[in-house]
């Protein structure tokens, strides 16, 4: 998987909200929840937003992962709101291994990934769209509690700026990054 830059997301969306998580980086490897403020979003892209909570379970447990914030054109597009949902619990099989990964490499790593992916929608269609996920840590343990991210339905998918339709083995994004 490439370095994941705002060039190698195609979307409107999912760029500004890579651009908006970066620039509260603040030069750190990720801002702390604090530094998020919905309310500093650029208006367009509050659509298409979304806050992940992540919720440890114990040393022997992965954490788990639920939708707290779901923004209009999603839940449109899904035609069901699944905030407050886990998200092991919406998907099952495939799709729900290729969410978890990505959620834990983003845990893991502390490190944004991004793809393209497709899914039927509320009225049967099937659609693509463009995703990005971008971590945000605990004050003072750097532990990743909550992750922000954007999805852009109708996502032109670019095979020049970005690679494959799940992401890389998280090993190998971040040795890439």
């Amino acid at each position: 998987m490439h370095r994941l830059t705002p060039e190698l997301l195609c979307a409107p969306s999912t760029r500004a909200l890579y651009a908006h998580w970066h620039q509260i980086c603040a030069g750190r490897r990720a801002p702390v929840s604090g530094d998020f403020d919905p309310l500093a979003v650029p208006p367009s892209l509050l659509p298409d937003l979304l806050i992940i909570e992540v919720v440890e379970s114990g040393a022997e447990m992965p954490p788990r992962y639920r939708l707290k914030l779901l923004g209009g054109q999603i839940r449109d597009q899904v035609g069901v709101n699944l905030a407050g949902m886990w998200i092991d619990e919406i998907y099952s099989g495939e799709r729900r291994d290729m969410w978890i990964e990505s959620l834990n490499c983003v845990y893991e790593t502390r490190r944004p990934v991004a793809g393209h992916s497709a899914s039927n929608l509320a009225n049967l269609q099937m659609a693509a769209f463009e995703w990005v996920l971008a971590p945000l840590s605990e004050s003072g343990t750097g532990r990743v509690e909550r992750m922000i991210g954007a999805v852009s339905f109708g996502a032109q998918y670019c095979p020049s700026r970005h690679r494959a339709t799940a992401p890389a083995p998280c090993a190998e994004a971040v040795a890439a990054q």
